[in-house]
């Protein structure tokens, strides 16, 4: 980013050919938001700054602390970078664990909310929920930048993401199975007489964000085989609200 600047402002200077004398003070401080709470969270999380050089963060923290509560740590540009990178790739991992969990559970025939529930009684365990994989614009997508500029070293990343990249059409195999069971109970029906009902496309409770949702995906294949009823969850009213038998998807 610095060097496009850098290209289309020739009259100015920048940290990577001046360093501290430059006329442009360049930082990286990344976010750290959780949707549905970004004003409050700007303001009371704790923030990451790295700098191009030491005045380069001197001044960023200056400029955040106008309205950040929280603490403002000061590192190099390449930490800030990589440690965004970090936090969204350990969620990953710890999603993927819950999300294979649920799958072997499946197998075993064990109810998987009721073994987390039990086992986060255990005082240092804290295993989240599983679900049908993973959605938004950071967590379903940061940890490929760690991957693709370390294939080798990082196999636990990797592997988190295609546990998580692979969850959709297994809970896609599941409807087919389910909808397949109640076919071969009930002879006089069809595929067209079954309607499968989906309580919301966006890929977090109470927002409006579709970016990488595995919803998208889950209903779009679905709806191949059968009819499939879109209903939006309403958290003000408490109830659920009909929205398109046939979802239209870009």
């Amino acid at each position: 980013m610095a060097a496009r600047l850098a290209a289309s402002r020739p009259d100015l200077t920048f940290p990577q050919s001046h360093g501290e004398n430059s006329d442009i003070r360049v930082a990286h401080c990344p976010e750290r938001v959780l949707p549905g709470q970004v004003l409050r969270e700007r303001i009371q999380n704790d923030r990451v700054i790295g700098g191009m050089s030491p005045k380069c963060s001197t001044a960023t923290a200056a400029f955040y602390k106008i309205f950040v509560r929280g603490e403002c740590v000061i590192t190099v540009a390449r930490t800030a970078k990589i440690c965004k990178l970090t936090e969204n790739s350990i969620r990953d991992v710890n999603i993927a664990f819950a999300n294979e969990l649920s799958i072997s559970c499946d197998k075993l025939g064990t109810n998987v909310w009721e073994l987390i529930k039990l086992a986060n009684r255990h005082p240092r365990e804290n295993i989240l929920q599983a679900g049908p994989g993973v959605g938004g614009h950071c967590i379903a997508v940061d940890p490929w930048l760690i991957v693709s500029a370390t294939p080798k070293e990082a196999r636990l990343i990797r592997a988190a993401r295609e546990v998580n990249d692979s969850k959709p059409e297994w809970v896609i195999d599941k409807v087919k199975l389910t909808v397949a069971d109640y076919l071969q109970s009930n002879l006089t029906k069809t595929a067209k007489d079954v309607i499968i009902v989906c309580f919301g496309l966006a890929f977090k409770l109470d927002i409006d964000d579709l970016r990488e949702s595995p919803a998208l995906e889950i209903v779009q294949k679905s709806r191949l085989c059968t009819l499939v009823v879109f209903m939006r969850s309403n958290p003000t009213f408490g109830r659920c609200q009909k929205i398109s038998k046939q979802p239209k998807f870009s």
